[in-house]
């Protein structure tokens, strides 16, 4: 692929720690996880390897999905969070690839785990002029991928839609 240089390990819970009572819980220098994270294990302790877990049918998506987000910013960096191929701009995760769903795999942008978001308030993003993202509250989307084909038929709004989300979140405070 040309950018495993950039690939980095998951930095959050160490390796076995799967629970709230993780010796880690307290120590400041392990960064903030949500909510839902202390019920978490970690899978994958490094992209490849993700990748090698993943079904034949979902692997071409998930590699193109991985090239659109280099594309749409090269300065991102892939490493694993909350078990999937997560993309970090200025210190924050951006993007993540959900390749869990029945319907296809999923490119979520979001604004990283420590910023709150409101699943009520409309989003202020306006770089989707095509509407191909679905909401989930204001700071996080997601685009929904069923095929190589359908990926095709919309890469180039995407690579556009994935750019504009990325400059926004490096201009973010």
């Amino acid at each position: 692929m040309g950018h495993s240089g950039r690939l980095g390990l998951h930095k959050g819970l160490p390796s076995g720690c799967a629970g709230v009572n993780c010796a880690v819980a307290d120590d400041p220098t392990v960064p903030a996880l949500p909510r839902y994270a202390p019920f978490m294990v970690d899978r994958y302790r490094s992209v490849e390897e993700y990748l090698a877990a993943q079904p034949a049918e979902r692997l071409p998506v998930i590699q193109a999905l991985r090239q659109l987000v280099l594309e749409a910013n090269p300065a991102a960096e892939e490493h694993i969070k909350w078990n999937s191929p997560s993309f970090v701009l200025a210190g924050v995760d951006q993007a993540t690839i959900s390749a869990q769903g029945k319907n296809g795999v999923r490119l979520v942008l979001h604004r990283g785990a420590t910023t709150a978001e409101d699943p009520d308030a409309a989003s202020a993003f306006i770089g989707d002029p095509n509407g191909l993202l679905t909401w989930h509250s204001d700071i996080r989307a997601s685009l929904l991928v069923t095929d190589l084909a359908d990926l095709e038929h919309k890469r180039a709004a995407a690579v556009e839609v994935v750019r504009a989300w990325l400059a926004e979140g490096t201009d973010s405070p």
